[in-house]
């Protein structure tokens, strides 16, 4: 047998198992297709730190899009939990890993939602999160373009999500909104409810680590680039 009879043989062997399932082929290799004539939605994914000009980047570049956006899902969550702590003050909610009472919480929940106060975001996420999810699974049910409008500091879970837009059909976009830390932590002091510094530093770096490993994944179709420091 000659040297090119084998190898097709080889192939058509490999082939085989591929096709009836003993062997599989990794999903980051493989996009997904759509139908003839169908237009394919768009799902943009966002990072960038606190500050940088995500929200004004995506009004400015996708202006009729659906968003998923965590800040607003917090104050979202927020009101629910003061309408939750109104009717059971006794209810259970789950802290960085521990169960507590709303009414532990009550001088708090009096309060309205206030970004900078790390006590009710930490409070107000693990109920937002629930939320973004929800908001994830409608806008793939639906086949809505969206912008996922986020820092990017959860790595993993963008990386599912990527995936499983992916595999639904979406045009993966992967979108840097950018700023220098001076640049980010100028604006967030100016504004009325600003993040703590230190988080600023701290998100800022993350997003910097985040977007070297999510930019040349083979699942993503196109990476941009924003600079809001630029004008």
């Amino acid at each position: 047998m000659g040297k090119t009879t084998k190898l097709l043989v080889v192939f058509t062997f490999i082939l085989s198992l591929i096709v009836t399932g003993v062997l599989s082929v990794s999903a980051f290799s493989h996009p997904a297709t759509k139908k003839a004539g169908e237009i394919q939605k768009e799902a943009i994914f966002m990072v960038g730190p606190p500050a940088a000009g995500k929200s004004s980047t995506r009004k400015k570049l996708y202006p009729n899009y659906r968003v998923i956006d965590p800040d607003e899902l917090k104050a979202k969550a927020w009101v629910m939990l003061q309408e939750q702590y109104k009717q059971n003050p006794e209810a259970t909610v789950d802290v960085l890993g521990e169960k507590h009472k709303l009414s532990d919480y009550a001088n708090l929940l009096e309060k309205n939602y206030d970004e900078s106060n790390t006590d009710m975001v930490e409070l107000a996420h693990p109920l937002s999160k629930e939320l973004s999810t929800q908001e994830f699974q409608d806008v793939l049910t639906k086949n809505d373009s969206f912008v996922y409008d986020t820092t990017g500091g959860n790595v993993e879970r963008m990386k599912r999500e990527i995936q499983e837009a992916k595999q639904k059909g979406f045009k993966i976009v992967l979108l840097y909104v950018y700023a220098p830390l001076d640049v980010c932590l100028k604006r967030n002091a100016e504004r009325s409810r600003h993040v703590p510094e230190d988080v600023v530093k701290e998100i800022w770096n993350d997003v910097q680590k985040a977007w070297v490993e999510l930019k040349d994944l083979p699942i993503v179709d196109m990476t941009k680039m924003v600079d809001t420091s630029i004008k």
